[in-house]
């Protein structure tokens, strides 16, 4: 979190034992008492409803996670934005499809995607990353710069053709 400017998780959360003296059975007990008083009955209505929210949750895709498979995947820890992840799928040197993930904070609720799409059809290279990659990075994912985000990428692909 430091690495991000955060200085202190502490002060951004509170714990149950400064806000009550009851000891942990004391506590259970009576939110067992307070939530488990009385008795519900759901309509087949009500349950067929809760079981339509509860499809998604069942999917392949959500229970797996979203497991495409890429031909590229840049990793590391960048100086005051966090761990980052862009994995891309390559042809013939042009990125087909991007995925970037991590533990960054987004300036911008559709950062993510905004990056994404701005990677695809760009041939991998620092000139064309650089053309299409915003100057303001910091302005969809804080702390990020164009240069560190191109850098990453740049020098992981460079790494995967001395390893073939």
């Amino acid at each position: 979190m430091q690495s991000k400017g955060v200085k202190s998780v502490r002060s951004r959360i509170g714990l149950l034992k400064e806000s009550t003296s009851l000891t942990l059975p004391e506590l259970v007990e009576a939110l067992r008492d307070k939530l488990c008083s009385s008795e519900i009955t759901l309509s087949h209505t009500e349950v067929s409803e809760i079981e339509d929210l509860g499809k998604e949750y069942l999917l392949p895709w959500f229970i797996n996670g979203h497991t495409k498979v890429y031909s590229l995947s840049c990793q590391g820890r960048i100086e005051g934005v966090g761990g980052i992840e862009v994995r891309l799928d390559m042809k013939n040197n042009i990125v087909r499809q991007a995925s970037i993930t991590g533990d960054f904070f987004v300036a911008i609720p559709d950062a993510v995607e905004r990056l994404e799409a701005l990677l695809r059809g760009v041939p991998l290279t620092v000139e064309a990353l650089n053309a299409v990659l915003p100057q303001q990075m910091e302005n969809l994912i804080i702390g990020l710069s164009r240069e560190a985000l191109v850098q990453l990428i740049v020098q992981t692909a460079q790494q995967s053709i001395l390893d073939v």
